[in-house]
């Protein structure tokens, strides 16, 4: 009689505790990140983040030990960011100014640097990311484009 009943009571333990936790939410939601400023964002996964006075900084957990490592800022700015913005996209509806620039680079090709803002309310959310790469076409911003195109800030 008692060896049923704590299998019983062992079963009951191991369900609670995978279903006494509460709602999980969307991992999309459990990540979110929200800065001081009102700057919510979901950070790039395979990236560590560290919180800077206007925003968060993106890196490869290892990223001292690399040769080049891919490194993605993104901030909220009370103003509009200086400089010539020859190209533009729409993400969700929202209209992105950018520019990519090269930069002399080693044997993993040249630095390619993606900086982007959109318009929230009276601020602006900019993005910096840069990588290396041997061609302007192989570089890879989307950890960038996707980190730009969740981030809200409140309209101010």
């Amino acid at each position: 009689m008692r060896r049923p009943l704590l299998s019983l009571l062992l079963g009951l333990a191991v369900l609670c505790g995978a279903s006494c936790s509460g709602p999980q939410s969307p991992s999309s939601e459990k990540s979110k990140m929200t800065h001081p400023n009102g700057l919510t964002v979901v950070p790039p996964p395979a990236l560590t983040s560290e919180q800077t006075s206007d925003g968060f900084v993106f890196r490869p957990e290892n990223w001292r030990n690399m040769r080049s490592p891919k490194e993605i800022r993104i901030e909220v700015r009370t103003s509009e960011p200086a400089g010539t913005w020859p190209s533009g996209k729409t993400l969700n509806g929202t209209a992105i100014h950018y520019r990519i620039d090269s930069r002399q680079g080693g044997s993993g090709g040249e630095e390619r640097v993606l900086e982007a803002w959109k318009q929230a309310g009276s601020r602006w959310i900019w993005l910096s990311e840069s990588t290396q790469s041997e061609t302007p076409s192989d570089a890879d911003f989307n950890d960038g484009w996707s980190l730009l195109d969740k981030a809200e800030a409140p309209k101010v």
